[in-house]
């Protein structure tokens, strides 16, 4: 069982606080995310609760299992509640989202860490994934970019 990890990071000209801001709003994760169209969360922090749905209608569940305020959190997909065929594909998949202070302000880095099915052949084709992923990770780093400088802009004011 060997991981897949897809991931990509970005430098933002914004406070580390606004960035957080804008990462941590796992409610708004559908306008980030071009591939939902709708999320529904409930509680706050570790063991937060996060209903994902596609363009199609199709949900599935994800779990909080780590919230560093200000930091990081990660979030758990339920791969039993996948629709097919990535439920049948995928043993285990998570999602890191991640906010370091850096000397240009801001790194946010987005990894998601998938545990195959079908040995390496599972693991090529979420790797193939992957890479048609590339320009929805960008899409996300996009928009927290956004978030975070309208959020330090308000700040400033």
């Amino acid at each position: 069982m060997k991981q897949v990890t897809i991931s990509a990071e970005r430098t933002i000209a914004a406070p580390p606080a606004a960035t957080w801001e804008a990462v941590a709003d796992v409610s708004a994760y559908a306008q980030a995310a071009s591939s939902l169209s709708r999320v529904e969360v409930s509680g706050s922090g570790e063991g937060l609760r996060r209903r994902c749905y596609n363009a199609r209608g199709q949900s599935w569940d994800e779990r909080c299992t780590l919230w560093e305020e200000g930091r990081r959190y990660r979030m758990e997909v339920d791969t039993t509640s996948y629709p097919a065929p990535l439920r049948q594909l995928l043993r285990s998949f998570s999602g890191t989202w991640s906010v370091e202070p850096t000397a240009e302000r801001s790194r946010v880095v987005v990894a998601f860490d998938a545990v195959p099915r079908l040995g390496p052949l599972g693991r090529t084709v979420v790797r193939l994934m992957g890479r048609r992923a590339r320009s929805e990770l960008e899409g996300i780093l996009d928009t927290y970019e956004r978030a975070a400088t309208r959020r330090a802009s308000a700040r400033a004011a």
